[in-house]
């Protein structure tokens, strides 16, 4: 590659780790470029730190392996699983075509990535590795964003504990459901109540948008397409979170604010 450059220093352990994984995974560099879009040499030449790992290859490499982002650029995150989100979403600014993978994982997605490490390692419980799917994953940390955000800054410590037990309590068994159920039942953030609560805020969307009218009026209410909405209902996408708290008390015939 004309533009190729060399890694910096502090980012060469990030060639070794794709390397190391990349054989621990079992492929070839045939296999594995041939994966994320890459020649053998390009790889070969990552792997053996001549060439930096551009952010949008390393993206591909963490995906095709399953690996932590946070992970592979610092080598201090939990070493799965991959999270899959849109990162230009998460820093809402372009990422520079060229950019190093290192360079934005430790500066503009750093605290993204450690936040979502962070919510997902403490709300799972120790051996509950892998309890959401990519799908529920993303639910949770876009409600658990809404829901800190509405918390007062001085507070936001003592809130985030108090989420990750709630969280904790819909996928451990169910001793230890009733105890975190005990110990929060005071709590009626609408964050919370919206976790707990999606399957049945789903099928009350399904039931009060039959009538004829009422999907559109929906997508006018909280100014999104049809089309979102039909995704909404379908399961194949879900609202954001703060959509989600106030779709909680929507009525069809709920006037426009």
């Amino acid at each position: 590659m004309a533009d190729a450059r060399k890694p910096l220093p502090s980012e060469s352990a990030i060639c070794v780790r794709v390397a190391a994984y990349r054989r621990f995974d079992g492929r070839s560099q045939e296999e594995f470029a041939e994966a994320i879009g890459l020649t053998r040499d390009q790889l070969a030449n990552i792997e053996n730190g001549r060439t930096e790992l551009r952010f949008w290859q390393g993206w591909k490499v963490c995906k095709a392996m399953n690996l932590n982002q946070r992970f592979l650029a610092t080598g201090q995150a939990p070493e799965r699983p991959f999270h899959d989100f849109d990162p230009e979403n998460a820093i809402a600014r372009p990422i520079p075509l060229g950019a190093s993978f290192g360079a934005v994982c430790s500066t503009w997605l750093a605290k993204e990535l450690q936040f979502r490490n962070e919510l997902l390692e403490k709300s799972t419980g120790k051996g509950t590795s892998g309890a959401f799917s990519i799908q529920y994953e993303e639910a949770v940390i876009q409600v658990a964003k809404a829901y800190l955000k509405q918390a007062p800054e001085s507070e936001r410590g003592i809130v985030f504990e108090h989420l990750c037990d709630s969280i904790r309590a819909a996928v451990l068994p169910t001793k230890t459901q009733l105890a975190v159920d005990n110990k929060s039942s005071h709590d009626k953030t609408p964050g919370v109540q919206v976790f707990r609560n999606y399957g049945q805020l789903l099928n009350r969307l399904r039931e009060i948008t039959k009538p004829r009218g009422a999907k559109a009026a929906l997508a006018r209410q909280f100014n999104v397409s049809r089309q979102a909405v039909d995704k909404w209902l379908s399961g194949e996408s879900k609202p954001s979170a703060d959509i989600a708290i106030e779709l909680q008390h929507w009525k069809p015939d709920q006037p426009k604010k």
